[in-house]
């Protein structure tokens, strides 16, 4: 005599047949040379869900705006893996609607957009178009310190290269002689509002 399975027996075995299908495409490969991943390019991060209702990770961030010819470090939620890039590009987007009604405001023009943030050793080389340099004397040299002090906020940089279109270019120091060396945080300390 021949046994035949209840229906929900046979269910519980395609179940199981199920998940094992996706556990089994969900599974880390074995490699005879493992890829070591560099810092930041983690394939994911695991986190709760954010205040937002989205399961994305945020880490907050500084960028530096303006007031009254004064910069003024603000916080920022960003996604985790934002980096420097992702910093400089919210930086760039200017004061949101709550930091502008606090009198914050940017001397960065709007049309300026990041072409690339690059970090070797210590010092990052942002990439910026020429429109960055649309603005002149204390804007410039408020613009220059924005960058430099929302990138030396991280702590594995130290100084910053300023390169508009690809061409490195010489930027002014808080007290606005030019120079053409990477920048540091220190040489906009005098326009920090304390």
């Amino acid at each position: 005599m021949k046994r035949r399975c209840s229906p929900s027996t046979l269910r519980l075995v395609a179940r199981i047949a199920a998940l094992s299908i996706v556990l089994a495409a969900c599974g880390v490969g074995t490699e005879e040379n493992p890829t070591v991943l560099a810092e930041g390019d983690q394939p994911f991060v695991l986190a709760g869900p954010s205040d937002d209702g989205t399961d994305e990770a945020t880490t907050e961030y500084a960028v530096y705006l303006v007031r009254d010819e004064r910069l003024v470090g603000v916080s920022r939620e960003l996604s985790s893996d934002a980096g420097a890039a992702g910093t400089v590009r919210s930086l760039l987007d200017g004061p949101t609607d709550a930091e502008a009604s606090e009198g914050l405001s940017t001397a960065i023009p709007s049309s300026t957009l990041l072409t690339a943030v690059a970090v070797d050793g210590s010092t990052a080389t942002v990439d910026l178009t020429s429109s960055f340099t649309a603005v002149g004397g204390v804007e410039e040299i408020l613009a220059v310190g924005q960058v430099v002090l929302t990138l030396c906020e991280f702590p594995t940089i130290d100084d910053v290269a300023f390169v508009l279109d690809g061409r490195a270019v010489a930027v002014p120091t808080g007290d606005g002689a030019l120079t053409e060396r990477p920048v540091t945080a220190e040489d906009y300390a005098e326009l920090l509002d304390r």
